[in-house]
């Protein structure tokens, strides 16, 4: 039996969502703390929650719990793939 993620419950997609803000947090440690790469982030502090960390907590937000026919329907773009795979 297959199912769409939009059926799954909040809890199963909060939990996703969260799996990729550890993947994130991961990233910082390992590559951009690690390697320094933080010096070159504008508004990034090392070992501390910053803006990086909010905008990514943002962006996951937005593509775990978003409605894809509202995007669908703003969508502008001519040959988009979202809105093709949709139709």
């Amino acid at each position: 039996m297959n199912m769409k993620f939009k059926d799954l419950p909040v809890v199963a997609k909060l939990a996703i969502a969260l799996t990729f803000f550890n993947a994130w947090v991961m990233f910082e440690e390992f590559v951009i703390d690690r390697f320094g790469y933080w010096q070159y982030l504008p508004f990034y502090r090392k070992g501390i929650f910053c803006i990086w960390d909010i905008t990514s907590i943002f962006i996951i937000s937005i593509l775990v719990f978003a409605k894809w026919k509202f995007v669908k329907t703003k969508c502008f773009l001519a040959n988009c793939k979202i809105c093709l795979d949709k139709q």
